[in-house]
């Protein structure tokens, strides 16, 4: 119960902010231009609060978190106006209504990159590339690297934690040999391996390149412990509890190596699989079929709804990344772009089928994954909603009747045409948008059952 009731305040501070953000862009727009606002609202239903400057605009905000608008003066709709008067949405050029209609998500795409900057400026933790253990007879064993020490630098880059050493060492393949830097904690004298790289061949591997040279990384101890089974999971309907030590995974011993379990369970959506625990002292076998959860990339993946007992590294494995305030800015817009990227090709997949609409997530899942990210911390709760956030930016930007795509496609034909879209046919084509959406959403909402339920 207390899940449910974080997940959903989780969910309304995420979506109320988003939407205020949103229709904060049409609005300071149109106030630019000089287009008369006549009501700001967040959400739908009863107004719980209300307030009007000096310009008679009313703020308003309603019970169903679901959504929000601006309401501009228009002397098409509004009758009750002196005719041509200039401060009327329809009496702007085309291209400042326009920029009016796109400021929306244009400020949801902007309001990524502000997130994804102060994460950067502020700072994420991450773990310092301690060397855990060496596997016998590797590479990194025959150069004579030892456990406790630490990776400084690759071939003069310094690398302040594991994903750096990872990239730079990717970023080696097909080169003829790389130099790393290890040192012992607290020391300040740095010993220099040069490992040949010619001869690796298949063995250096692109997807764990650390692991083929040999080297384990240090990482937070994870028990085959289940602390925690998220409601409506395939783990919750199949009957795994809190508590439950799992011992192996389709006969294949787990003995507290989390990373066979987990990575058995990714890769088997829709599989059956046998689940080996003890509980009370006893072993029980449970079969289930993980879920199908499909990434933002449209990767699917295997999904049972449990989380494992993690036991903290020693807080000197542990590292705080700070970028400096143009860094942090430059990878805010990095990041930003690249989601941007990942979100249009996802959508593309989706409209031409190569992705299914089960695909889709409704409020629900959103509610679940802004309630998990809130747990993890401030900072994992930021990148959610700069993801959320691109989304809508860029979800608000098809060409739907009711979303602001369809309004920019209407302010285009108009452009061609010379004379706007007629109202009779503007009130029809919203009619079948709103259809559109509210079948959409049902879908959606569908599928978070069918996940959950």
């Amino acid at each position: 119960m207390l899940d449910f009731f974080w997940n959903v305040a989780a969910f309304i501070i995420a979506l109320g902010t988003l939407i205020m953000v949103h229709e904060f862009g049409h609005f300071i727009t149109a106030r630019y231009y000089g287009v008369m606002v006549e009501r700001f609202s967040i959400g739908f239903g009863k107004i719980l609060w209300r307030y009007y400057d000096k310009k008679n605009t009313e703020y308003v905000i309603s019970v169903i978190p679901l959504g929000g608008y601006v309401k501009m003066l228009d002397e098409q709709i509004n009758t009750t106006k002196s005719q041509h008067d200039y401060s009327a949405f329809n009496q702007k050029k085309i291209w400042q209504r326009a920029l009016i209609v796109f400021a929306g998500p244009l400020f949801n795409l902007l309001f990524s990159v502000v997130l994804y900057w102060i994460v950067f400026v502020v700072g994420f933790s991450s773990y310092r590339p301690i060397i855990k253990d060496i596997i016998p007879n590797s590479v990194a064993d025959q150069m004579g690297m030892s456990p406790g020490t630490e990776i400084k630098f690759i071939d003069d880059v310094v690398t302040s934690d594991w994903y750096k050493v990872k990239s730079q060492l990717i970023d080696k393949i097909g080169q003829k040999e790389v130099s790393i830097g290890t040192s012992f904690l607290g020391s300040s004298s740095i010993k220099k391996y040069v490992i040949d790289l010619r001869n690796r061949g298949d063995d250096f591997d692109r997807e764990d390149p650390i692991l083929s040279l040999g080297i384990l990384a240090s990482a937070p101890q994870i028990e085959s412990i289940l602390t925690k089974i998220y409601p409506g999971s395939v783990a919750m309907k199949m009957g795994l509890q809190v508590g439950d030590k799992v011992v192996a995974i389709d006969n294949q011993l787990v003995d507290n190596n989390w990373q066979i379990f987990a990575t058995k369970v990714k890769n088997s959506p829709g599989k059956m699989l046998k689940i080996s625990i003890e509980r009370a002292g006893s072993l029980l076998d449970i079969n289930l079929t993980p879920d199908k959860n499909i990434l933002i990339d449209g990767t699917i993946e295997g999904c049972i709804g449990v989380v494992p007992k993690i036991i903290p590294s020693s807080m000197h494995y542990n590292n705080i990344n700070r970028l400096g305030l143009l860094d942090a800015f430059n990878q805010a817009i990095l990041k930003s772009w690249q989601m941007i990227d990942v979100t249009v090709n996802m959508l593309g997949k989706l409209i031409v089928g190569d992705v299914g609409l089960s695909g889709l997530s409704g409020p629900i899942s959103i509610a679940q994954g802004a309630g998990l990210a809130a747990e993890y911390g401030w900072n994992y709760y930021f990148m959610f909603l700069a993801m959320i956030s691109i989304n809508l930016g860029i979800i608000n930007l098809l060409p739907l009747p009711v979303l602001d795509g369809g309004h920019l496609l209407f302010l285009i034909i108009e452009k061609f045409n010379g004379q706007a879209i007629s109202l009779h046919v503007q009130d029809f084509s919203y009619r079948v948008g709103f259809i559109l959406l509210v079948l959409l959403m049902c879908l959606a909402i569908f599928n978070d059952l069918s996940r959950f339920c």
